[in-house]
This record gives C-alpha cells, structure tokens and sequence, in this order.
C-alpha cells in the first residue's frame, strides 16, 4: 500500500533515514532508562529500538526514542528534517514535507511512482538509504511491530480535544454554526485523531477570513514550545501548559485526497482535489510562513520532537 502525509506543519512523529554502511555501537548516548516504569525492562522490541537509535546516532541521523503510550520506548523518530520520503521493507511508503502541496513536488511524485521494492530513505534531499538498510538489519529493529504496539499518549490527546473545541467554539462565533466539537477517540492506536471537520462547501476566501478570526497558528506558542523541546531533549512529556494548534479539516469524503502509485483520478474528483488542496494551502498559510522564516534565519530554534498526529 503507498500513502502519503499531505503535511504535518509543526512537527512529524514518523522516521527512518541514513547513510555511510556504519556498524552499531553499544553506546548509550545519553538516554533513559528504558522500559519506564509500567514495561518490563530490556523487552525484545526495546532493546531492538535501542540499538536501532544507536546505530542511526552513529551514522549522524537525528532521531529520539520515544514512548509508545505504555511505558516502552520502542519507537524511534526524525527530529528536525523538513521533508523526507520513505519506503518501508514491507513496502509501505510515504513522504512528510514543510512545503505546501508535496503531491505537487515531482521528486515525491517520481518516488511513488517508482516500481522498486528496496527500502529507501530521502533526509531532506540527501538519499540516506544504505545506512537505513544497515541499521535496521543489524539492529533487528521491526517499525510496523513498534507501531502496532503505538497507544496514544492520554496527554496529549486531552490537550488536543481541549485546543480543538476552544477554536471550534470560536469557528461557530463567526458563521459556522454547525461545527461540531471534536471527542476523545474510541481506540488508542493513533489510527483516530481528534479533529474540527469543517463545512466542504467552504471556499478560500471564506476560510481565510475564519482564520483572521480565529487563528489556527500561534506563532508565540510555537516559539515556547521549541524552546522548552531544545533546553529538555530527552524529555519524554509535554511542555508546561501545552496547548498544540488546532487539528482541522474539511468534510470532503469520498474525495481521494492522497497518491496512489498509478491511480488516474477522474475530471470530477480531480476538481474535487485541487478545491481541497486550495484550502489545506489558505490552512497552513501562518504556519508555513513562519517556518520559512526559520528556514531563511529570521525565526528562532528547532521544530520539537512531538506529533501532531500518530506515527505511522
């Protein structure tokens, strides 16, 4: 199956990437302990995750450890990249990018397209595929069993409902009445995630003039938060009073919305997709102006290492 992650503004929990045929090392670089305090210590997938982490620090990927959601640290995750492409070695791939429309970029089209069934890893332009190949083998670290064991973190899934309802409460003060509030999830695994669906029939001068409104970025938070992620590395919680951006989109089902290999969308769900991908574009367009900024040096430091959505 080929998916792709139209974009995730402040930060991705998704990972691979490397390059150089580096071997492992036992070096601990400083984390943790594993295991917490609900998992057993020095599981299978734990250790598994450990050394994966190591060998990927020692080929100069940048990646952290993190909780599943029950005490284990078994998920291992970029920080910091803007873009990267992945494919998996049970061929699932995907792609994350800071730019505003990545179903546009012809490097990211020419990927999915591709007939190879090798695992590959793009890290900001830079084909790090060797040393992903390397580490996963050497380290015997299986992702889809580290993300099948995934539980969303009860944290930060309150404080998302709670940044959701308070725009969505906003979004109904200014000619949305029927926008609902979003809900705690029914399952944990991160295949849900609270969310503000707003009205298909909305246009983009429309959603612009909500968002003068009811901002769905706060740059200033923004800052906070990278700030507290730079000076805290390791840390494994949330910042103090953390408040993500609010997750939106729109109510457009069944509009086909994402890449699949050679799939040829139809003149209707083509207009279909080029209305949605013009409202993701008025969505992100705080966002994306800050991170440019970032990205030309005028704003300040690294984008932390937390989700806005569920590792893949």
């Amino acid at each position: 199956m080929k998916t792709i992650a139209v974009r995730i503004a402040a930060v991705s929990l998704a990972g691979l990437l490397g390059l150089g045929l580096a071997g492992c090392t036992s070096d601990d670089h400083g984390l943790p302990t594993l295991g917490g305090t609900t998992a057993q210590a020095g599981s299978d997938l734990e250790q598994a995750a450990k050394a994966y982490y190591d060998c990927m620090t020692d080929v100069g990927i940048t990646v952290k450890l993190i909780d599943n959601g029950k005490g284990e640290l078994t998920l291992v995750n970029f920080v910091g990249y803007d873009n990267y492409m992945y494919r998996t070695p049970n061929g699932n791939a995907g792609a994350v990018s800071t730019e505003i429309d990545p179903q546009s970029d012809p490097v990211i089209s020419d990927f999915f397209n591709s007939t190879s069934a090798e695992p590959a890893l793009i890290l900001d332009g830079v084909d790090r595929s060797s040393d992903y190949v390397t580490c996963l083998a050497e380290s015997g670290y299986d992702e889809s069993a580290a993300n099948s064991e995934y539980q969303m973190d009860p944290a930060q899934v309150a404080a998302q409902v709670e940044a959701n309802n308070k725009w969505a409460a906003c979004v109904r003060e200014n000619g949305f009445p029927e926008v609902k509030d979003s809900a705690v999830p029914t399952v944990t695994d991160g295949t849900q995630w609270p969310t503000v669906i707003l009205p298909g029939s909305i246009t983009p001068d429309q959603l612009r003039q909500l968002l003068a409104a009811c901002p769905n970025f706060d740059p200033a938070a923004t800052e906070r938060y990278q700030q507290w992620y730079a000076d805290n590395p390791m840390a494994s919680g949330l910042p103090p009073d953390y408040l993500p951006d609010p997750t939106i989109n729109f109510d457009t089902n069944p509009v086909q919305t994402g890449l699949t290999g050679d799939y040829t969308p139809s003149p209707e769900e083509q207009a279909a997709m080029d209305k949605v991908s013009a409202l993701y574009e008025v969505l992100w367009e705080a966002s994306q102006a800050y991170y440019e900024a970032q990205a030309a040096g005028e704003g300040g430091g690294l984008v932390p290492a937390t989700a806005e959505a569920a590792p893949r």
